[in-house]
């Protein structure tokens, strides 16, 4: 199946403003701390991150989703939370950092069978499309086929309308949406699929009437 791009992107209404630490809400505005060449890119545990680690993961995460999914995490004590359920969680669990500061993390778990589930995956906005996001799959990738996992899935929605599956009713035809299903540019859909993931379901209504979840999956 083929997700077609035939809208223009569309923008979040993010207000300009400067968190305590220096975190920025808009991807157009870089602090100079922030502004380093990906090639000191270094993966490590998110076990192994301190407490300043931590407070900059949980606010880039909250900048990172606001977005494509402005309701899941809308306050740092929720991206906290996601945080600590990833550490109590078995599996695997990674922390990037660029330059010394943290920039995005990742967490996979075994969920049935052979399948491990994906979640989350958040990068710092000024660090997005260059090669975090991806370094942190492979990471998470190798780790589960090394403990036999047969297939990674992935879910990802649409609560502000970048296909054409938001606040539509899928139930009569799931399938058949999801096959003539479209996507704006800047979707996470893109971004797992040029990873090697493809499309192989929709749950309808999965997070609120109108708003799907669109699940993807992968061999590792």
């Amino acid at each position: 199946m083929t997700v077609r791009s035939n809208r223009p992107a569309f923008t979040h209404p993010l207000v300009h403003r400067r968190l305590p630490d220096g975190w920025w809400t808009s991807p157009d505005v870089v602090p100079d701390a922030m502004a380093v060449n990906t090639a000191s890119l270094h993966l490590a545990d998110l076990a192994e991150a301190d407490d300043s680690a931590l407070s900059r993961l949980a606010q880039l995460s909250v900048l990172a989703a606001a977005p494509h999914a402005p309701d899941w995490i809308p306050r740092v004590a929720d991206a906290h939370e996601e945080l600590r359920e990833a550490l109590d969680r078995s599996g695997v669990s990674k922390a990037a950092y660029i330059g010394g500061q943290a920039a995005g993390w990742i967490a996979a778990h075994p969920q049935y069978g052979d399948v491990w589930e994906l979640h989350p995956l958040l990068v710092a906005v000024p660090f997005q499309g260059r090669g975090v996001g991806g370094a942190l799959v492979r990471a998470v990738e190798d780790h589960v086929r090394s403990q036999g996992g047969g297939v990674i899935v992935v879910g990802t929605s649409d609560s502000v309308g970048a296909t054409n599956l938001f606040k539509t009713d899928l139930f009569s035809d799931p399938l058949g949406a999801l096959a003539s299903m479209t996507v704006q540019p800047g979707h996470a859909i893109g971004f797992w699929q040029h990873a090697g993931y493809a499309v192989v379901g929709v749950t309808p209504d999965a997070e609120g009437p109108g708003v799907p979840t669109i699940h993807l999956a992968k061999k590792p």
